[in-house]
This record gives C-alpha cells, structure tokens and sequence, in this order.
C-alpha cells in the first residue's frame, strides 16, 4: 500500500527594501527595562517640573520640537535622546527614525532614538501625573541626563548617510521570501529570504 503524500505548495512574495529608510535603532530588552525604571524612577510628578527639567513630553510636542530642530538648528537647542512609548510599528511613530535622522544631520549635536514600546507608557504617563505620554525628549542639560546617560551613550544614533555631501549611490534591492504550505493540514513555514535583482539606473 502506497503512503499518502503531502502536497507542498510554495508561494513567493517580492519585497522592496528602500535603499533611503531609516532602521529603528537595536535596543538590548535589559537595557530597556533599566531605562524605563530610571524613567519612572526620577522623572517629575508635576507640569511645572516638567518645564523645569529640561523635557518635552508627548508625541506632537516631541513632533515639533524635532521638525524645528531641522528648520532652524542654529537657535533650537537639540535633545540629547528621544524616548518611545509606542511599538515601533505603530503608524504614529514609524516617522521617528527618519526625523530624528534629519534632525542630527541638521544640528550641531546628535540625538539618539530610543524605543521602549507601549508596555512602557502606562508607568511613566502615571509618574508623570497625564493620561499618556507617548514620547519624551530629554535635553543634555537635564537634570535626568546624568541618570541616563551611560545606558543610551551606546545606542547608535539614527543616519541618514544620503543627505551628505558626496552620498554614495545605493541600489534598490528585491528580495524574495518563499512561503510553503501544506495543503492537506493547513500549515504554514516561512522560508527564508533570498537576495534577489538588483535595479540599477
């Protein structure tokens, strides 16, 4: 008696990887977590504190502040990083990478990025005394700065290598990623990527 065989079928998905985006940076869980209760460990309680401790909290204030920072670097004081309280496929932040990339590009100084996700936000809003805090910059004068600093020193601050001066060209690229499905028990194994054609001009 013959065995059964399984029919395998395979499907190929074709996926641009733009050249021009910018990657959010990598971020160690531990070093999340340490960041998040250093957060909600010294930052202050009150709106008047806020203002006095050298931050800006909330996603548009934070929007802002950064699109200044491009538009007039030279009278905009730059923050030393940017905190995240949103996962980083949330369409509200999928931006960040790329404005606090034009930002350092723009500015004297360099600000890094930093994704804590959503989990975070509930704690630091209630220290903070606000429903929600999706983002929190931090200037270097801060008095937080000095709790910080040594945890976000080494995370790589947000590039954009082709708004300098001599860019180098970079090529689109396609890469394929082969899925295969078993069709008589519904299962699904992601392949992996395979580099594919690149586009040249």
């Amino acid at each position: 008696m013959k065995k059964k065989q399984t029919k395998v079928k395979q499907t190929v998905k074709l996926v641009l990887r733009n050249p021009l985006s910018i990657s959010w940076p990598i971020v160690d869980a531990n070093t999340q977590e340490k960041l998040a209760q250093t957060l909600v460990q010294w930052l202050p309680a009150s709106h008047k504190d806020i203002l006095d401790s050298k931050l800006t909290v909330g996603l548009n204030s934070v929007n802002e502040l950064l699109e200044r920072c491009c538009q007039n670097a030279k009278d905009v004081t730059q923050p030393a990083v940017v905190f995240i309280l949103h996962d980083q496929d949330s369409m509200l932040v999928t931006h960040m990478p790329q404005l606090v990339a034009n930002a350092n590009f723009y500015g004297s100084s360099k600000c890094r990025l930093v994704p804590l996700g959503f989990s975070a936000q509930a704690l630091i809003a209630k220290k903070l005394g606000l429903s929600r805090a999706g983002a929190i910059a931090v200037q270097d004068d801060s008095p937080l700065w000095k709790y910080l600093k040594d945890l976000v020193m080494n995370i790589e601050e947000p590039q954009a290598r082709w708004l300098s001066e001599n860019p180098e060209y970079e090529v689109t690229k396609v890469e394929k990623i082969i899925t295969s499905q078993k069709e008589n028990q519904g299962t699904k194994k992601e392949g992996k990527n395979e580099k594919g054609n690149e586009f040249k001009k």
